[in-house]
């Protein structure tokens, strides 16, 4: 479905709470995305929380689309366990080395020149200036 809209990234900020887990991430000068995720030792299991919020029009991004805890190794077994996280995640692997099993072995994984497909996105997510947040813990 050809949407009349691109997504477009403004804002980026990465960290990791784990000193095992080394993050650096960028906005090229095309607006694309690099991501580099250095793992300095094996993760049998790794979860995210994935937080995703629309502005309600009035700046503020009251909208809650999405937060919840989202175990990894269950998108690589469950086609059908979280179907929006599933959509990003197979946006990115074409653009990435990531891995598609568990467990996730210590490595440097990367995404190079990423953009969000428009035509990939459920069509209920209107044009809005939207609000992410993922943050991995081991």
């Amino acid at each position: 479905m050809k949407r009349p809209y691109e997504v477009k990234i403004f804002n980026l900020t990465c960290f990791s709470a784990d000193k095992n887990i080394l993050v650096n991430a960028t906005l090229t000068a095309d607006g694309s995305l690099d991501v580099n995720v250095n793992l300095l030792k094996d993760y049998p299991e790794v979860h995210f929380i994935a937080e995703i919020y629309l502005d309600s029009g009035s700046g503020k991004y009251e909208m809650e689309i999405l937060n919840k805890t989202v175990i990894v190794c269950r998108i690589f077994r469950q086609p059908r366990y979280e179907p929006l996280i599933q959509i990003i995640y197979k946006m990115v692997l074409p653009h990435s080395n990531y891995p598609t099993e568990c467990p996730i072995r210590k490595n440097t994984y990367s995404v190079k020149g990423f953009r969000i497909n428009t035509e990939l996105l459920p069509p209920m997510l209107p044009e809005k200036n939207v609000l992410m947040f993922f943050n991995v813990a081991s």
